[in-house]
């Protein structure tokens, strides 16, 4: 235990000094590893947000089931329980004729009453669906089977502009991951390149510890914790500075609600293990070609 104790200290030493002799490429490395961790991360923000504003939008989508004249108020009654059985059902209001018509009167600000003696707008309900269950297929189906219920006259919704903007979103959504993807890999490809340089630079070191019998694991361990290292460094200062972006932003926009859900969210906060992932998974693979070949 002991033997490996001082062989993981010994490497992490060993790391820190190989940042040491080579600062220039450890900056470019730091710095460009640091950048793309950011720009992971205002995409993953960006994915995340586009997900409540989706969840949003979809709150917003009504179902207008305007009424049969003359419904009893057992029937009315009924219908709610029935609609409110359906799993896509998340909130069901009641509008009066009464109340139809004086909402009528606000939007369009002309009094029909003038003209008529009667009220000829029917009462209705306004249900409002679950934003998980949406989507316009699903909707035109729930329309479909609510329009075939007994003291239903008509079902009415808009979805042409609602169905754009979530088409919108869900296409932007798709270009931000490819493009989280691609800065994944790019931040991986700068640690790889970066940690080779480093065995370049050290190959006559590597062969002098080679012919004094080193094990494969002391010569390869340095230079995980190395890019290890890089990628603790970089996480801590995307961390930084998203922590200040976001908080400055709180300040200037009245979005502290979304912008706290979303920097506790999981998948938000696994992005800041990015890092080190990315610097480990780059060493490995930079010292795989390392052999106790001489």
């Amino acid at each position: 235990m002991s033997q490996i104790y001082s062989m993981i200290i010994f490497s992490i030493k060993e790391g820190i000094k190989s940042i040491g002799r080579g600062k220039l490429s450890f900056t470019f490395a730091l710095l460009s590893m640091t950048i793309g961790l950011l720009l992971i991360q205002f995409s993953i923000f960006i994915i995340l947000f586009s997900q409540q504003l989706e969840n949003k939008i979809k709150e917003q989508f009504v179902i207008n089931i305007f009424l049969d004249d003359g419904i009893s108020k057992l029937r009315k009654d009924e219908l709610r329980e029935i609609i409110l059985k359906n799993d896509y059902a998340l909130s069901i209001n009641y509008i009066s004729k009464d109340d139809a018509a004086k909402k009528f009167i606000k939007e369009t600000g002309e009094d029909f009453r003038d003209i008529l003696d009667y009220n000829p707008l029917p009462a209705s309900f306004v249900l409002n669906l679950k934003p998980e269950m949406f989507s316009e297929k699903t909707a035109v189906k729930i329309i479909d089977s609510i329009k075939n219920i007994s003291g239903v006259n008509d079902v009415q919704y808009k979805s042409e502009f609602i169905a754009k903007i979530l088409s919108f979103i869900e296409r932007s959504k798709t270009y931000i991951f490819s493009t989280t993807i691609i800065l994944i890999l790019l931040a991986f490809y700068i640690v790889f390149s970066n940690l080779k340089l480093i065995i370049y630079n050290r190959l006559p070191e590597i062969e002098t510890m080679k012919l004094v019998g080193a094990k494969l694991s002391v010569i390869k361990l340095p230079i995980i914790f190395n890019g290890i290292i890089t990628g603790i460094i970089a996480s801590g200062l995307a961390a930084l500075f998203i922590v200040l972006i976001f908080y400055y932003s709180s300040t200037l926009f009245d979005s502290s609600h979304y912008v706290k859900s979303i920097l506790t969210n999981p998948i938000f906060l696994i992005s800041f293990v990015a890092g080190p992932l990315i610097g480990l998974l780059g060493s490995i693979f930079a010292s795989r070609g390392i052999s106790l070949k001489v």
